[in-house]
């Protein structure tokens, strides 16, 4: 399992999230080793087989930053074997 986004901070939020979940429940531990978190600049030319691509992008006047650039939004969309997961803010995507 990998999780792209598109900004550093993000990579960061995850990480930390996640690192603490993994003390507070003992059985989450052997599955937070198997996840891969990076930037989408970061993971070009890999894939894995799940990938979950957090957007972050939320908004009310729908700037997609980032997300724009599609270079970086086919190497995010383009790295899942088998499953593909996108996480973020219809209204805001889907403009």
């Amino acid at each position: 399992i990998c999780i792209l986004t598109p900004y550093s901070k993000q990579v960061q939020l995850l990480r930390s999230t996640l690192q603490q979940e993994a003390f507070s429940t003992n059985n989450i531990m052997k599955l937070i080793n198997n996840i891969r978190i990076g930037t989408i600049d970061s993971f070009q030319g890999q894939e894995c087989d799940i990938v979950l691509f957090s957007s972050v992008r939320s908004n009310t006047i729908n700037e997609l930053g980032f997300v724009r650039d599609p270079r970086r939004l086919c190497v995010a969309l383009t790295r899942a074997r088998k499953g593909l997961v996108v996480v973020g803010d219809s209204s805001c995507l889907n403009s």
